[in-house]
């Protein structure tokens, strides 16, 4: 994603994303997957620009899909877990990548948050346990009921603690622009651009406002007192100063 979104066909700039590892199905079944936030922004590569995202695309399915199947499939190979004959076949298939757009992430949020702050099974979807067998409750997709599932206990406990991830592992992880060590500083900065181009959008309409009334100006000059005539009006925005880069680099903007 940060390859393609860099890229000025898509979007351009440096995306940050973040990553909430999901371990299990609706039937609480180990399925170990990722669901990744982006925000609809980049940075440029000299922080001066923040571009935004065309609607709701980032980048292309398809050559997302590529670029996935070959970096995973090269680091498999790198640690010797899959053989070329494999590896061949693996490539001759599309691979199922999908993104979707998500408003603005409100719902996307609440809804990764019972990964995070939740485990597999809560205490409250354990309905009985008799006799060394557990039955358990969940819903399945697109049900307003619950399906009710009884094991054993052995194999109960199994499903239980697949879910519990090993030292070292995180259920949340950020990357790019909200990576841990500048996540703070890129935040600043692109709300920053943000509201330099909010800035150039609502003077917009002032400056039709001028053109319009230029013919009717009374101003004269201050020294020979002939009348001043209008010429053209410049924005010239901060982010395109010569000292720009180095006060952001001091924490110091101007």
């Amino acid at each position: 994603m940060k390859t393609l979104a860099y890229d000025g066909k898509y979007l351009g700039g440096k995306i940050g994303f973040t990553g909430v590892l999901h371990t299990w199905k609706r039937n609480k079944l180990i399925h170990p997957h990722i669901h990744y936030i982006i925000p609809g922004v980049g940075l440029t590569e000299d922080h001066f620009e923040c571009i935004s995202t065309k609607g709701e695309f980032l980048v292309h399915v398809k050559p997302l899909m590529i670029l996935y199947r070959k970096k995973l499939l090269q680091a498999l190979e790198k640690k010797g877990l899959i053989n070329p004959k494999l590896k061949s076949k693996l490539l001759n298939k599309e691979w199922n990548v999908y993104l979707d757009h998500a408003g603005n992430g409100q719902n996307t949020v609440t809804y990764l948050s019972n990964f995070v702050f939740r485990v597999a099974i809560t205490d409250n979807n354990i309905v009985a346990l008799e006799d060394d067998k557990v039955t358990f409750r969940f819903k399945k997709s697109k049900a307003n009921h619950y399906t009710y599932q009884t094991i054993g206990v052995f194999k109960f406990m199994k499903m239980f603690l697949l879910h519990i991830l090993p030292s070292g592992y995180l259920k949340i992880r950020h990357f790019g622009f909200l990576g841990n060590r500048y996540r703070a500083d890129n935040i600043h900065m692109i709300r920053e651009l943000l509201d330099n181009q909010s800035c150039e959008l609502a003077i917009a309409p002032k400056i039709e406002q001028i053109i319009k009334q230029k013919q009717e100006s009374k101003l004269r000059c201050p020294k020979c007192n002939d009348e001043l005539k209008f010429y053209e009006i410049s924005f010239v925005s901060i982010r395109f100063h010569p000292l720009y880069a180095s006060a952001w680099n001091a924490k110091s903007p101007p």
